[in-house]
């Protein structure tokens, strides 16, 4: 990787010390880590990141009570510690930072949103500035027609001239089109999500250079640096998207995929949704949902009722104050919220309340309470659940549990399995289903 000569890093900045050790972890596939462990490089406390790298197996065990057979992935990471000191050395050449959610800097709206689902490392590459003017997303799909692109760049353009930055992607002829009508605004700022390593997107930037060096793009990736493209990762990508959005614009068209589903994440976290006019199924269920009509031609002022005037990041961080501890670095102050609108989450959970989850429900969207009440049909049930019944009895249409199903599938929570009638679905593991209990959502807890 040949140096961009971008100068992203923020004056008195510089790479996170444990971001190799970061890096690795991150590395892993879902599952392969302990959770004693991972709560131990995610919380503030010992053992910290580096302490899973340099104690020995045995210290390791005694202190997360791990069995040693247990923690063999973690040890077998220790060989590629020299390569992942490497790589981060030349994303720090890069101008890339690391900002891990045990940091006030790490941005305080995505972790409320996500909590324990929030990455746990993000990457970035850029002022951070654009995360603080109220970012609203603007998605599609990425075989849009031309006319839906042509109306997200013009809300894209609408939002820079209010002041508020476009969060969107960078991979997709769609996405750059956005980034490229925002960036054209004097003054405007844009925040673009990368669904794969941050390594893999930064030579991307040499498009926007100008406009990284004046603090108005910011390239942020929750990934390993060198992840490629799969479908989970763009997954994930769409609920960080939808976490960091204050508002969300879905222009529709093309053939419904990874833009819908990020909608879904939107309103499943109480994130207002605007979206085109159609018949399509997709666009009913959204509507149904909770989410509402973006008016043609295009009425940017509707999507913004409600919104605080857009400030820049630096009036953000005078006038609000910081989470976290002061040692931990700059922060980010997110944009002021509606005083109707519920917070997601506590801001900073205390270990007994995260293990508890004595946390703050989400807004009770109809996104929400779907989810709440296919969980509970799905405990009720000691054996696997064919699709027809569900639909019966949650009185739902079809196209909404095509749209929430292969998110709970995603996240581990319910899975599919073979069914005389095709398929049926179960949650995740048989305890579940054997004691009639499930683990709270973070959309919300059921009643029981």
């Amino acid at each position: 990787m040949s140096p961009l000569d971008l100068h992203l890093m923020p004056a008195g900045s510089a790479m996170h010390a444990d971001a190799p050790f970061l890096a690795l972890l991150t590395a892993l596939p879902t599952g392969a880590l302990p959770q004693a462990a991972r709560d131990a490089w995610q919380r503030q406390g010992a053992p910290q990141p580096r302490d899973l790298f340099e104690w020995s197996p045995e210290a390791l065990s005694e202190a997360l009570g791990v069995p040693e057979q247990d923690l063999e992935p973690l040890i077998a990471l220790r060989a590629r510690l020299p390569e992942a000191r490497a790589l981060v050395a030349r994303l720090a050449a890069e101008g890339v930072v690391a900002v891990s959610t045990r940091e006030r800097a790490y941005p305080r709206n995505l972790r409320e949103a996500l909590g324990a689902d929030a990455p746990p490392l993000l990457w970035l590459a850029g002022s951070r500035d654009p995360l603080s003017r109220g970012p609203v997303a603007v998605v599609g799909e990425r075989n849009a027609p031309l006319d839906a692109v042509e109306i997200a760049r013009e809300v894209a353009v609408v939002l820079a001239r209010e002041g508020r930055s476009v969060l969107t992607g960078m991979a997709t002829a769609f996405e750059r089109s956005l980034l490229q009508a925002t960036l054209a605004e004097p003054g405007g700022a844009a925040v673009a999500v990368a669904h794969y390593g941050i390594a893999r997107a930064l030579p991307n930037l040499h498009l926007w250079r100008q406009a990284v060096r004046e603090g108005r793009l910011l390239l942020l990736s929750p990934t390993h640096p060198e992840a490629p493209w799969e479908p989970r990762l763009e997954e994930s990508g769409g609920a960080v998207l939808a976490g960091l959005a204050e508002r969300m614009v879905l222009v529709g068209g093309g053939e419904p995929a990874a833009a819908d589903r990020c909608a879904w994440h939107a309103l499943r976290l109480g994130r207002p949704l605007f979206v085109r006019s159609g018949e399509d199924r997709e666009t009913t269920a959204l509507l149904a949902g909770g989410a509402h009509i973006l008016v043609e031609p295009v009425r940017v002022d509707l999507v913004l009722i409600g919104m605080p005037a857009a400030r820049s990041g630096a009036e953000e961080r005078r006038a609000a104050p910081l989470s976290g501890d002061a040692e931990d670095g700059p922060g980010i102050a997110p944009a002021p919220r509606r005083p109707a609108m519920k917070k997601a989450l506590t801001a900073s959970l205390s270990p007994a309340e995260e293990d508890s989850h004595q946390i703050e429900p989400l807004a009770d969207t109809p996104a929400a309470k779907l989810e709440a009440d296919l969980l509970r049909c799905l405990t009720r049930s000691s054996r696997p659940v064919g699709k027809g019944a569900l639909i019966r009895a949650l009185a739902v249409e079809e196209a909404a549990l095509d749209h929430l199903l292969p998110i709970l599938i995603g996240q581990g929570r319910v899975v599919q399995r073979p069914h005389r009638a095709g398929v049926a679905y179960t949650l995740t593991g048989d305890a579940g289903a054997a004691t009639g209990a499930f683990q709270p959502s973070l959309f919300g807890q059921a009643e029981e």
